[in-house]
């Protein structure tokens, strides 16, 4: 069948502009529209004639020495790669140490053609931020809202662990500590803030905080590990806290494991209550309390801001907020 732009516009009760626009510049179409559109090319097997640039190269920079996704970097690297696919991008993936020359890192960019980032775990003084920015290079940062210098997309980490402790609070837990990973990135920083005005609005005594970054090997550890080792030093030290809030939902598996080995029942003797929302969350046993960052949405959204960014030669400011919620399972009970 001949299948041409003007039959898939018809078809898909747009216009030719649109489809056109899905083609060439898919960022900027309203995203049921640009599946809509996609799913027609797709079954006519329509080959469009795409413009002769080349494809936008959309690098991931993630800040690790040590080239291993982490559950956390998975999902949102999973909606980073779908929509790249979905938008028929190039995408590239680069592991750097901050402590890199900032130059030397440029210069890597140039090289694999790159036309526009997206930074993970990357501290907001890292020297090579600013240089970047010189450069006039369009980024964007994931779960980094420390400063209004840079573009960034984020979840509200400070309303995310408010919700959670006045779940607790309404369950009648009034004796929590918080684990949290290095105080130094802002989505820590803004936990460890809402853990502390919370418990200053509910007139609490002062509750524990803890950073996995003190435990010994932390770098060398897993997520998991860390969560582990953390509880099995908590338990020979004594506690009488009722709740636990991990830094991710796999140092909060970490925990149970512990918990497990010792005796320890969750939730009748200990709530455990994670962050992130893992996929495998709702399998460990008990299945896992959890706050909701969404992470996949936000690899989407940071593809669509790269775009944009790189589109308007970074003109355009992008501070981003996104909603989480709560995914209650059974992890955390009401405390008799």
């Amino acid at each position: 069948m001949d299948v041409n732009i003007v039959k898939i516009a018809k078809e898909a009760k747009t216009s030719i502009a649109t489809v056109s626009r899905v083609v060439n510049n898919p960022e900027k179409v309203r995203s049921s529209t640009r599946r809509k559109i996609l799913e027609i090319i797709e079954a006519y097997g329509y080959q469009p004639k795409i413009k002769k640039n080349k494809t936008t190269n959309i690098c991931v920079l993630i800040n690790d020495k040590k080239p291993i996704f982490s559950t956390y970097i998975s999902e949102i690297f999973n909606g980073i790669v779908d929509t790249t696919t979905e938008m028929n991008l190039e995408q590239t993936t680069i592991f750097i140490d901050e402590n890199t020359h900032k130059q030397l890192i440029m210069d890597k960019l140039r090289r694999q053609k790159v036309d526009a980032g997206i930074l993970l775990l990357t501290h907001p003084k890292t020297p090579y931020l600013q240089y970047l920015k010189k450069e006039k290079f369009p980024f964007i940062l994931i779960n980094n809202s420390a400063s209004s210098n840079f573009n960034y997309i984020d979840t509200d980490n400070y309303a995310g662990v408010y919700q959670a402790l006045e779940y607790l609070y309404q369950l009648n837990h009034k004796k929590y500590i918080l684990l949290l990973d290095d105080t130094k990135f802002a989505n820590y920083q803004k936990r460890k803030e809402a853990f502390q005005q919370f418990c200053k609005d509910k007139n609490l005594p002062q509750q524990r905080i803890f950073e996995l970054k003190n435990l010994k090997n932390y770098s060398n550890l897993l997520p998991t590990e860390q969560g582990f080792y953390f509880m099995e030093e908590l338990i020979k030290t004594g506690f009488d806290e009722t709740t636990i809030l991990a830094s991710n939902d796999n140092s909060a598996m970490g925990i149970l494991s512990s918990c497990y080995i010792h005796n320890i029942n969750v939730p009748e003797d200990l709530s455990v209550m994670g962050y992130d929302n893992y996929k495998n969350s709702n399998f460990t046993v008990p299945a896992l309390t959890s706050i909701n960052q969404n992470l996949y949405n936000l690899g989407r959204e940071a593809v669509l801001s790269a775009l944009s960014l790189y589109n308007a030669r970074d003109k355009n400011k992008i501070h981003k907020i996104f909603p989480s919620d709560l995914a209650i399972r059974k992890s955390v009970k009401p405390l008799s």
